[in-house]
């Protein structure tokens, strides 16, 4: 049974729980690359959502809105901005976990992932955050809606490359590699 559809489990719980703290607290840890105020050119917990989104599947809503909760900065701060925020880290994990599983060689497992779990869902995750910031009214950061954007999208995919990737390559290992680099990777 696919991760999506299992019942809940202790074990699951237990994920959630840690994925929810880790985002927590590498949310938090952007304001360290604040450029201005909100505004981060690296935002370290984009890696924790495409591990949620790979690991925990739909059950990542679960440890992402919880977790804007917790270590609020930037626009998020607050019960309906946080929530409204964490729209947008929601999209792209449940946009990694619908993901089709399909075989082939690892160059192609780690292409298709890339292109659509971290290029286009950070951009889907830039779009959705910087509409955020306008319906919140938070945007005076920036000069133009584009230009939040490109910022935004930049942190994220910076991140999701960078620790996001691997992070997946560690913890869910089968999602990326063929069974010949599986069996050398174990």
């Amino acid at each position: 049974m696919s991760s999506e559809l299992r019942r809940p489990t202790i074990g699951l719980a237990l994920r959630v729980l840690l994925v929810g703290a880790l985002w927590a607290l590498l949310n938090r840890a952007g304001a360290l690359f604040e450029t201005v105020p909100g505004v981060s050119f690296f935002f370290p917990a984009a890696a924790i959502t495409v591990l949620a989104g790979a690991w925990l599947g739909a059950w990542a809503a679960l440890a992402l809105v919880p977790a804007n909760l917790v270590f609020q900065w930037g626009a998020a701060i607050g019960l309906w901005p946080a929530l409204v925020m964490s729209a947008s880290q929601v999209a792209w994990a449940l946009l990694v976990a619908l993901l089709p599983r399909r075989g082939g060689a690892t160059l192609a497992r780690v292409g298709r992932f890339s292109s659509f779990a971290i290029v286009l869902g950070s951009l889907l995750s830039a779009a959705l955050g910087v509409a955020a910031l306008t319906l919140l009214g938070g945007s005076q950061a920036q000069a133009t809606w584009l230009a939040a954007l490109g910022d935004w999208w930049v942190a994220d995919l910076v991140a999701a490359v960078a620790l996001g990737l691997p992070l997946v390559v560690a913890v869910v290992p089968q999602l990326l590699l063929d069974e010949d680099d599986l069996h050398r990777w174990l």
